[in-house]
């Protein structure tokens, strides 16, 4: 039950993350990368996973204007696989995809409120969370998001938003999932790894240690004290200093 849960939570991050970005690449290497520093979702609460996957998802959007986020971008598209398939808007049709092309040109904070709020059913004060803005905020940004959607959709704009939802469930999560467990196993295989190095270093320093203490302590006589162990015959006074002849 906990694994098919997790495969869910799995595939919930890469259908969010194909529709931050709109970009299939994007959402796969959006999903490793979370599974990188998270490779259990069931242990991370929902709103900090959809802020995970919503920081991610900027930082992508960022890739042409910042460096560090340039070569994020340009290592996963070296790195995405066969699979990665079609994006969003090549994957919506009809009504569903006038709504998503239309969207896709709102304001970037318009657009994920309307898309929390409205397509993905997020409660409003998780979405707020998740898109790191207040509550009234993230309404005002929803709500001109509506407003500029639904002339044109006659007014009916939420029937349009559920044709949405029903294609968006049919998307197949599977390729993506698999290329990401299969990641994350050789992730986890390499820590073991780095483990047992670190592990099998802290013993051998350990053993030379206590096989030092060992020498030391078997070299020392039995009654032998400090001063019999320095050189000379003459006696130590190690309390009042000595006189220095004028």
């Amino acid at each position: 039950m906990s694994e098919e849960r997790r495969g869910q939570y799995e595939a919930y991050v890469w259908r969010l993350a194909m529709l931050l970005t709109d970009d299939a690449v994007a959402a796969e290497w959006i999903l490793n990368s979370i599974l990188r520093s998270q490779p259990d979702l069931l242990r991370v609460g929902e709103t900090r996973r959809d802020r995970m996957v919503v920081l991610r998802a900027r930082e992508w959007a960022r890739g042409d204007n910042d460096p560090r986020s340039r070569r994020e971008r340009d290592r996963a598209v070296r790195r995405s696989s066969q699979q990665a398939g079609q994006a969003p808007h090549e994957r919506f049709s009809g009504e569903a995809k006038q709504l998503w092309v239309a969207a896709r040109k709102l304001d970037r904070q318009r657009f994920e409120a309307w898309l929390l709020l409205d397509v993905v059913g997020t409660p409003e004060i998780d979405a707020s969370r998740s898109l790191d803005c207040s509550k009234s905020a993230m309404l005002n940004h929803a709500q001109a998001a509506r407003e500029a959607l639904m002339p044109l959709f006659d007014g009916d704009l939420s029937a349009a938003a559920a044709r949405l939802r029903v294609q968006i469930q049919e998307w197949d999560a599977g390729p993506a999932l698999e290329v990401a467990r299969e990641r994350r196993r050789q992730i986890l295989l390499r820590r073991r790894i780095t483990l047992a190095i670190w592990i099998i270093v802290l013993l051998l320093i350990m053993g030379v240690l206590v096989w030092t203490a060992w020498d030391v302590m078997a070299d020392t006589r039995p009654g032998e004290t400090f001063r019999d162990r320095i050189p000379g015959d003459e006696d130590l006074n190690l309390v009042q200093p000595v006189e220095s002849p004028e």
